[in-house]
């Protein structure tokens, strides 16, 4: 299970605690709705600001995807517990931050770097985007998508997979092929290396022209679409997927990803929750306790 839980604990609440284990099921049905409204209100608090709504704070999630508020999840553990939770492993990020990190340290340690003419280090990383209505990854806007629909667009693809040599000079001491990469003893480690038919690509003058801003040319200029066959054994055709290719150099300031403040937004719902929960859950106690002993 995920990090991210907020858990409503109504045991202090309750006169006594015998009473309630005592009352049988369904005994309680005032506290019993107390905690399903709140788990509730808590999940939809908790959603509306990875939506994007204001903190108390004034801070807010940004970039947003919308798959941290789809992670978001609600369940009833009976009829006095309820949960709210995320099993995203970014929400981590999000909510305790993250030190300042400079993603070029991978030069050092990837089979994959090659070098530059001028004897430098560098990866091409290629990213994917997927539809503007994907679960998943990066959504690119309906606008880009719709371009790609052109009938004047053309797929790229991949026209041969073979090897080149590490770009890190590493010597192979073993005999070994697997995972994109061969040794053979004594000699430079290979690394597979793909050749590719290029279709259209997506400009930065396409971009503009869709009326959309610097962040979408920074992420989606240069977008290539990619046919993919379909699995062996399986029918009907593949399907697309859309590819940037980015290169990450040794000594480039663009990798290079600042400290990251948490927003604690998991912590910020408890503290929110917890005085509404014990005026709310007191009240349906009582109410309870006095509805039992008319009856008793």
């Amino acid at each position: 299970m995920g990090d991210f839980r907020i858990s409503i604990d109504i045991a202090h609440l309750i006169p006594t605690g015998a009473a309630l284990q005592g009352g049988g099921q369904g005994a309680f049905p005032n506290l019993a709705f107390a905690v399903k409204t709140l788990t509730e209100h808590a999940h939809s608090q908790w959603v509306a600001y990875a939506s994007g709504a204001p903190l108390p704070n004034g801070r807010s999630v940004s970039n947003r995807t919308g798959t941290y508020a789809r992670s978001i999840m609600l369940r009833q553990l009976g009829e006095f517990e309820g949960e709210v939770y995320t099993e995203l492993p970014y929400a981590r990020v999000i909510e305790y931050g993250a030190p300042a990190r400079d993603m070029t340290q991978i030069l050092g340690r990837s089979l994959k770097v090659r070098i530059s003419k001028q004897g430098k280090r560098y990866l091409i990383i290629p990213f994917r985007s997927y539809g503007p209505t994907s679960n998943i990854g990066a959504r690119m806007p309906q606008a880009i998508h719709d371009w790609w629909k052109g009938g004047d667009r053309t797929n790229s693809h991949i026209t041969s997979v073979g090897w080149r040599a590490s770009g890190t000079g590493a010597i192979a001491f073993r005999n070994q092929e697997g995972g994109g990469i061969r040794e053979r003893r004594g000699e430079i480690v290979d690394v597979t290396k793909r050749n590719y038919s290029y279709g259209s690509k997506l400009t930065k003058g396409d971009i503009e022209r869709m009326g959309l801003g610097k962040e979408a040319v920074r992420r989606f200029a240069g977008m290539y679409r990619f046919d993919k066959p379909a699995s062996e054994g399986k029918s009907g055709g593949g399907h697309s997927q859309f590819i940037n290719f980015r290169v990450m150099m040794e000594g480039s300031k663009g990798w290079r990803a600042p400290a990251r403040p948490g927003l604690h937004i998991a912590e910020t719902v408890g503290k929110q929750i917890e005085p509404l929960a014990e005026k709310a859950f007191g009240k349906a106690v009582e109410a309870d306790v006095q509805a039992l002993l008319r009856i008793g």
